[in-house]
C-alpha cells in the first residue's frame, strides 16, 4: 500500500522508474519497478536470489503469516545469491525489506486482476449510478448482519453524493433513505421516484424494502405487492387506508402481527399520518373484521362492502358505484414521539423516521466534539463529549486493585452515527450510575481507549441531556454569507435581536448556566470576528441555542475553551489523568 503513489507518479511520467538490477528490472517492467504480484516476488527470490521456487513460494506464505523463524532462514540465502548475480549486501538487504513489505499484502495476478475489475465496477456504479448502487448494497448487508452491524451504511448512504457524468460537477451532496411505506416499498430497498421526477439515476430516493420488518413474512410480502402494483394487464392501485388493505390483502397471508408491525415501523405512515400510529394500532380489529366480512360477501356472490360492487336500491345496472366513506381510525390518546421511536426500533432494530437525539441536535451541538464513527481515527486517551442513548447495560464488580468487590458496568451505547461501547470504573459508576435508570439521552464525557479490538470509551461523567456539560468557554456563533446565500443581512439582524432580547442582566448571569457570545462572519475571502463592547451574556439553554440554528443553520454554535468540573479540578491540583488499577 505505501508504494501506490510511487506507482502512480512513474505511470503518470511524473518519476523515473528506477534500475535495481536487469532480473528486478526485467520482472518488474510492467509493473513500472513495483513488485506488485506474487509471481514478480517469486521469480525475482528465484532468479536472483537463487532460492527453488517451491522454497520461494514457501517464503512469500511465511512473510504473509509473519513466520519469522522462516524468513530468516531465508534471508542469508537470499543476499548470498543476489552477491553472487552482481548485487551488493547492501542492496540486497534492502531489496529483501521490499519483498516483505510487499509480500506482507500481496496477491497473484489473476486473484488480483479480478479484484481490480470488481473494484473498478464497484466505483463506476457508485459513482454515476449511486442510487442504485447503495440501494443494492444496503439490501445485501441487511441480510447478511444483525441492524447494529449495518447501519452505519445508512449514514454513508446518506451521504453520497451524486456527479454529472458529463461535467464531473457535484449536482447533490445526499441521497434520502426513507421509511418501509405499504404502497411504495419493495421486498427489498428500492429506488423510487415521485410522480414527477426524472426517472434517472440523478433522481430519486430509497426506500426501505418490507423485508426489513419483523414479523413481515415473504408470503405477506409478496401478497402485498402483488395485489397493489397489479400484473401485467393490470393497473396499480395504491392501498387508501387500512380498511382498503384488509379488504384487498385479506388475512390469509397477512395476519393482524404483521399489520401491527407495518404500522409501529411507520409502512401506513402515507395513508393515514404518523400521529396517527396508535389509533391505527386500535382499528387493526376492527379493519380485519371489516376486511373478512368482504371475503365473505365475494364467496356468497353479494355486493362489496363500502359500495365497491355496483349500485344500491334497484338503480339502472349500468349506474356508477357510489362509494360509501371509510369508517373512521378508533380515537385514541396518539403515541408520545419517544414511544413512536420506542416500537420503530422494537420492529427494525433501528430508527428511521428520526431518533431520539434527533430533538436535541441543536443543542447537543455546542459541545460533542466526536461521534460512534469517527472514535477510531482518534488517538489514544483523547478526552470526548457525546450525545448519546444507552442502549445495554452489563453490571459488572471490579476483581482487583483498591476497588475489588465494587460495582461498575460496561455499557452499549449509540448516537446518530451508530453504535459504541463504553466503560464506568467503580469511582464514577457511584457518582452517575443512578442515571442509567433513565432511558433518555445523556452527555456521556470520557477518554477514548483503544487498547481493545474496537474503540471504547472510559467514562468520567454522566449528564441529562438538557444539562450543561461543560463550565467557562466562550460562546461562539458563525455566520456564514456564502451559506446563507444572500441572507446574512437579515440573520445578522435577526441574531442581534435575539441576542439582544435573550441577554441576561443585573446578576441573572449568575442564577443560570450562561456565557460571553462572540460572533464570526465568514465571507468570500475572509473571517471577522465581533465582540460586543461590553461583555454580554447569554443563557446556555436549549430553547435559545435551537433558535439561533434555526436561523444561521447546522453546526453554527459552538462553546469554546469550556471544560468539564471534573476535569478542571484534576488540573487544578497539577494531577495528571491515569489508568489506574479500576481499568481493569
Amino acid at each position: 500500500m505505501d508504494l501506490i503513489p510511487d506507482y502512480n507518479r512513474r505511470k503518470h511520467g511524473q518519476d523515473t522508474v528506477p534500475k535495481v538490477h536487469e532480473i528486478v528490472d526485467r520482472f518488474t517492467a510492467e509493473t513500472y519497478g513495483v513488485m506488485v504480484y506474487q509471481e514478480q516476488v517469486m521469480q525475482i527470490v528465484h532468479e536472483l536470489g537463487g532460492i527453488p521456487l517451491r522454497a520461494a513460494y514457501a517464503l512469500i506464505k511465511a512473510i504473509s503469516k509473519k513466520k519469522e523463524k522462516v524468513i530468516a532462514a531465508e534471508r542469508p540465502k537470499f543476499i548470498e545469491g543476489a552477491g553472487k548475480k552482481g548485487l551488493s549486501k547492501d542492496k540486497a538487504d534492502e531489496l529483501f525489506e521490499l519483498i516483505l513489505k510487499f509480500a506482507g499484502y500481496g496477491f497473484n495476478k489473476s486473484h488480483s486482476t479480478g479484484y481490480a475489475i470488481v473494484a473498478y465496477q464497484t466505483a463506476y456504479l457508485k459513482t454515476y449510478f449511486p442510487r442504485h448502487y447503495m440501494a443494492a448494497f444496503l439490501t445485501f448487508e441487511s441480510q447478511a448482519q444483525k441492524a447494529s452491524d449495518w447501519i452505519p451504511y445508512l449514514e454513508d448512504t446518506k451521504k453520497t453524493r451524486t456527479i454529472d457524468p458529463k461535467t464531473g460537477r457535484i449536482i447533490g451532496d445526499r441521497i434520502e433513505v426513507k421509511a418501509p411505506d405499504v404502497n411504495l416499498s419493495q421486498a427489498d430497498f428500492a429506488v423510487v421516484y415521485a410522480p414527477d421526477e426524472p426517472k434517472d439515476a440523478a433522481h430519486g430516493h430509497i426506500r426501505f424494502g418490507l423485508r426489513a420488518i419483523k414479523g413481515a413474512g415473504s408470503k405477506a410480502i409478496e401478497t402485498i405487492i402483488r395485489e397493489r402494483d397489479g400484473g401485467e394487464d393490470v393497473e396499480p392501485v395504491a392501498f387508501r387506508s387500512i380498511f382498503d388493505f384488509c379488504e384487498r390483502v385479506g388475512t390469509g397471508a397477512v395476519n393482524k402481527a404483521t399489520i401491527e408491525s407495518l404500522i409501529k415501523c411507520g409502512a401506513f405512515d402515507s395513508v393515514h399520518g404518523r400521529d396517527c400510529r396508535a389509533a391505527m394500532v386500535a382499528t387493526i380489529e376492527q379493519a380485519v373484521s371489516a376486511g373478512q366480512k368482504v371475503a365473505q360477501d365475494k364467496a356468497a356472490g353479494q355486493a362489496q362492502l363500502f359500495g365497491f360492487g355496483g349500485g344500491f336500491g334497484g338503480g339502472e345496472a349500468d349506474a356508477p358505484a357510489v362509494e360509501a366513506s371509510e369508517p373512521p381510525l378508533a380515537k385514541v390518546d396518539p403515541w408520545s414521539e419517544a414511544e413512536i421511536l420506542r416500537q420503530e426500533f422494537d420492529i427494525l432494530g433501528f430508527y428511521i423516521s428520526s431518533h431520539p437525539l434527533k430533538q436535541w441536535e441543536a443543542w447537543t451541538g455546542a459541545f460533542v466534539n466526536a461521534t460512534a464513527r469517527s472514535l477510531a481515527d482518534m488517538p489514544d486517551g483523547r478526552r470526548v463529549i457525546m450525545a448519546v442513548l444507552v442502549t445495554s447495560t452489563r453490571s459488572l464488580v471490579a476483581k482487583t486493585g483498591k476497588s475489588a468487590g465494587r460495582r461498575m458496568a460496561a455499557l452499549g451505547v449509540e448516537d446518530m452515527t451508530g453504535p459504541t461501547q463504553a466503560i464506568m470504573f467503580p469511582d464514577a459508576f457511584e457518582k452517575y450510575g443512578h442515571l442509567l435508570e433513565s432511558d433518555g439521552p445523556k452527555f456521556m464525557l470520557g477518554r477514548v481507549d483503544l487498547s481493545r479490538a474496537e474503540p471504547q470509551i472510559i467514562i468520567d461523567q454522566l449528564a441529562p441531556i438538557e444539562s450543561v456539560p461543560l463550565e467557562q468557554g466562550r460562546l461562539c456563533v458563525f455566520l456564514s454569507e456564502p451559506r446563507l446565500n444572500g441572507g446574512s443581512d437579515s440573520a445578522l439582524d435577526a441574531l442581534h435581536e435575539l441576542i439582544r432580547g435573550s441577554a441576561l442582566r443585573n446578576g441573572a448571569a449568575a442564577l443560570v448556566p450562561s456565557a460571553p457570545v462572540d460572533i464570526a462572519v465568514e465571507t468570500e475571502s475572509d473571517i471577522v470576528y465581533l465582540r460586543p463592547s461590553s461583555e454580554i451574556r447569554v443563557p446556555l439553554e436549549p430553547a435559545f441555542l435551537g433558535e439561533t440554528v434555526r436561523l444561521l443553520g447546522e453546526g453554527t454554535v459552538r462553546l469554546v475553551g469550556g471544560v468539564a468540573l471534573e476535569v478542571q479540578e484534576r488540573k487544578q491540583w497539577g494531577k495528571r489523568p491515569r489508568r489506574t488499577d479500576d481499568d481493569e
